[in-house]
């Protein structure tokens, strides 16, 4: 692969970009963390809507399932290619990508260079039974399910990985957990960065 893994040695200071499989909660933990430190947050699947069509609304599994995935691939290039958005300058945002984004080569090229990319890593059984009680998403609805989606999980995670400048296991931790060791992920890339000021309260602690 042309990408690299490589450990953050406070050379790629900006935004925290958030990405991992589908159910393990990275829109919810990425909504809480922003929260938390008190910086805007922003979902790359929002800007795909709007890239596709401002003037209604379709959701990412719409777009993808009535254009095609070579479309779909297309909006989330061109959503991509927006970031950082206009006027957010010097403004440091939580981002979070879809489950399939790290598997977008040219989306990746424009998403890489903002900033720390962090996996939040859950337990694939965990992940397999979220997705039995909401329900199998198409890709999924054949025959072995099961196998297919175990498959899919170890071809996606050698992508996360590699892209990866770090990971998060959360291991079916409640979100009010989950994100104090995300927030300390993020905490660490803020010293390391030396960009610290004006984003956390210097008397401000991390739960224990």
């Amino acid at each position: 692969m042309e990408h690299k893994n490589r450990e953050n040695k406070g050379e790629t200071p900006g935004h925290l970009i958030l990405f991992g499989m589908q159910n393990c909660g990275k829109t919810s933990l990425g909504r809480l963390l922003a929260e938390r430190l008190e910086l805007p947050f922003l979902d790359l699947e929002d800007l795909i809507e709007g890239v596709h069509d401002s003037s209604r609304s379709y959701s990412c599994q719409q777009i993808h399932d009535q254009y095609g995935a070579e479309y779909f691939k297309q909006c989330e290039t061109a959503a991509a290619k927006l970031l950082p958005l206009p006027g957010c300058t010097g403004k440091r945002f939580i981002i979070t990508l879809g489950d399939e984004t790290p598997e977008n080569r040219e989306a990746m090229k424009y998403i890489q260079p903002l900033g720390e990319l962090i996996y939040i890593r859950e337990d694939p059984d965990l992940l397999l039974s979220k997705i039995k009680t909401k329900g199998f998403p198409p890709e999924l609805r054949m025959e072995n399910p099961e196998e297919i989606f175990f498959s899919q999980f170890t071809e996606r995670e050698q992508i996360y990985r590699s892209y990866a400048h770090k990971t998060v296991f959360i291991q079916g931790k409640p979100l009010e957990k989950a994100v104090i060791l995300l927030e300390q992920t993020a905490l660490h890339s803020f010293l390391v960065s030396g960009e610290m000021t004006g984003v956390i309260n210097e008397e401000r602690k991390i739960e224990r």
